[in-house]
């Protein structure tokens, strides 16, 4: 059987999606605390519950976007219409993660950071990260079986 060897141009292609994963996860890992606790003043232990639950959130959104999308049909494809779909919507949760409401309480900003991040994640409406970030990372393995292209 003949290797289905990938071009260059695909490769680059392909890896130039993992940008916005890459922009969310150096700014979830490097700031989102930090700033939430020491820019805005939330508690570490309110921070870290309000991870944990979108965390939790997206640990079922996950499956259940990977069985839609697995089961959709489109003149795109299965996967890109939810990723089309979703890219505006994340970059506006995006920013509202980062820009709360001034002048909130310790708590009504433990709420704020918590559903912004889990509407962030994935949320019943467009299940924005999930249908960007998990589809695109199936994809690798519509462009070709052979593991060493």
């Amino acid at each position: 059987m003949a290797a289905n060897k990938v071009n260059l141009q695909t490769k680059i292609t392909y890896g130039f999606g993992q940008l916005a994963e890459g922009v969310k996860n150096t700014a979830f890992g490097t700031f989102l605390l930090l700033y939430y606790n020491q820019v805005l003043g939330l508690s570490g232990t309110l921070a870290g519950v309000a991870i944990f639950i979108a965390l939790c959130f997206d640990a079922v959104t996950d499956p259940i976007a990977g069985s839609i999308s697995d089961n959709f049909k489109s003149k795109w494809g299965r996967r890109h219409p939810f990723m089309y779909a979703s890219a505006i919507p994340l970059a506006v949760a995006f920013y509202f993660l980062f820009a709360p409401p001034a002048d909130l309480s310790s708590f009504a900003l433990f709420i704020w950071m918590a559903l912004s991040k889990s509407f962030l994640h994935s949320n019943p409406i467009f299940l924005m990260r999930t249908f960007r970030c998990q589809l695109w990372s199936t994809m690798n393995s519509a462009v070709t079986f052979d593991a060493d292209c």
